[in-house]
């Protein structure tokens, strides 16, 4: 099945871009697929009309909530000329599509999809939602707050990418948090059809809130079998649970009280103007989903705008244009204010992670300023050297979520070799406490030096060898890893370790005065 919809009469080669999308109009996630399609073609429909011209030509194909027929729906999107790629609804199959439109360099931006890993799998790839583990660790988080004391069973997806992220994000933050889980059961694809196994473990464990992060068709189920045998705990979903609503035959009066996590209101003043416009056009209210297409559709329009994309670039030329406007741009919508995708934010937080982490563990704080030192440095030359090559290099050195996830990685990669330096230094101040602190600082760093030569030495033959032989794509990203191994060596032994010396030294110097 293909719902397809030409805005307008105007064609792209008269100044019009091609948008695709795909999503499930059939199947368990019909309710999604149906939100989006409604809320982009609204999206466009407003766009154009603003315009007084057409701008964007817009296209949706069924995917059916499938990872193989998702694929098809991409290639399908491709040969019609598609230039942008507004996404795919679910979290599989947008992780199918992603290695084909980061193969493609289509830009790519899924309004719904939350695996965490699915904007790293490519420099074109955006995400308008929370991500899955970040979405279960609130819900554990509520739990541990507002239903304090809870005994709680989980009933997931276990073949299910969303489900399982989900359920990863809440299990483990509720240990942290002191949440009692007394059942945790699962499902798959192959044998969701009866569910009564999964409600009664949880029954018979004594559960009295059960924490659901599936879909709502499952999750009908669920409340449905609950309801028959008399049992009758809290019930408590994410975003996937929006729409059960709208499940024909389900006896909506058991959702009453049903709880669910999400970004989206339709009964709040900033959405009314929307959800007015959705209603009218479809006759129904708009779901989380719906709100997530419809900001999605006008961001792609803000970053076109800014990069001063024309209907006649190729998709690849608009996709790099746009990531690195994505970067930049601030969005307030119907989900969120400000939202903006700039990864530096989670260098900083590593940076001062890791500060706190070695002042913790070797209880100074000149180790951790010379270790933070280093590896500021490490990735700052990483950044300059980027910026010096661009454009001077025959591979892509684009600035982008690839590049980040390198820096990230090498600080990671980088730390450790300075704690195993760090750990041999305080071992000899603890077996010569006589001698003076510079000898026992010399001699640590050349006791440790073969090893570090050599497990860098491994490591660069390893990424030399996938930088050569691996593939264009990834060819940016091994570069940055490679300078940061080499670098992240040499500040070790020359600026983390001389840096903590320093700072030792004249503490010393200063508590014998």
């Amino acid at each position: 099945m293909t719902a397809t919809m030409f805005v307008g009469a105007a064609s792209a080669d008269a100044g019009t871009v091609k948008i695709g999308m795909s999503g499930p109009l059939t199947g368990g996630a019909a309710i999604y697929g149906q939100a989006v399609k409604n809320a982009e073609e609204l999206a466009v429909k407003e766009i154009n009309a603003a315009n007084g011209s057409d701008v964007f030509e817009w296209k949706f194909e069924d995917d059916e909530h499938d990872a193989e027929k998702s694929v098809n729906a991409y290639n399908t999107l491709k040969d019609w000329g598609m230039q942008v790629m507004a996404g795919q609804v679910t979290t599989g199959s947008a992780l199918a599509v992603a290695p084909e439109s980061t193969a493609d360099n289509m830009f790519n931006l899924t309004p719904s999809a939350s695996a965490e890993s699915l904007a790293l799998s490519g420099h074109n790839v955006f995400q308008m939602c929370f991500t899955d583990p970040n979405q279960g660790a609130s819900a554990a988080e509520l739990v541990s707050t507002k239903f304090a004391g809870s005994k709680v069973g989980i009933i997931y997806d276990s073949s299910d990418d969303y489900s399982t992220g989900l359920y990863n994000g809440f299990s483990t933050n509720a240990s942290k948090l002191g949440v009692e889980i007394v059942a945790t059961t699962s499902y798959t694809a192959d044998n969701k059809a009866d569910l009564s196994t999964q409600v009664t473990q949880c029954q018979d464990a004594g559960a009295d809130l059960v924490f659901l992060p599936i879909y709502y068709t499952e999750a009908s189920q669920i409340l449905t079998y609950a309801n028959r045998i008399g049992y009758a705990p809290k019930f408590f979903g994410c975003d996937g649970m929006d729409g059960i609503l709208a499940i024909e035959g389900f006896d909506t009066s058991l959702a009453e009280g049903l709880m669910l996590l999400t970004p989206f209101s339709a009964t709040v003043p900033e959405t009314k103007s929307f959800v007015d416009a959705y209603v009218a056009a479809n006759g129904v209210q708009p779901n989380q989903f719906a709100a997530d297409a419809y900001d999605g559709v006008y961001i792609v329009k803000e970053a076109l705008e800014k990069a001063g994309c024309t209907a006649d670039m190729s998709s690849a030329d608009i996709c790099e244009a746009l990531v690195a406007q994505m970067t930049q741009i601030s969005y307030s919508g119907l989900t969120g204010k400000d939202m903006t995708w700039n990864a530096i934010y989670s260098v900083l937080f590593s940076l001062i992670a890791i500060g706190l982490y070695i002042t913790f563990r070797f209880k100074r704080w000149q180790w951790a300023s010379g270790a933070t030192l280093a590896l500021a440095v490490n990735a700052l030359f990483i950044i300059g050297l980027f910026s010096m090559l661009y454009g001077f290099v025959p591979f892509n050195l684009e600035v982008n979520q690839a590049f980040i996830a390198a820096i990230l990685t090498i600080i990671g990669y980088a730390i450790n070799d300075t704690v195993v330096v760090f750990d041999r230094i305080r071992e000899y101040l603890g077996l010569y406490p006589k001698r003076n602190l510079k000898d026992n600082v010399n001699n640590a760093i050349n006791s440790t030096l073969s090893r570090t030569i050599n497990t860098s030495g491994t490591t660069l033959v390893t990424l030399l060898a996938i930088f050569f032989f691996g593939g264009e794509t990834i060819r940016g990203f091994i570069f940055a890893l490679t300078v940061g191994v080499i670098v992240g060596t040499v500040a070790t032994i020359f600026i983390a370790t001389p840096v903590a010396y320093d700072l030792m030294a004249k503490r010393a110097k200063i508590d014998k005065e």
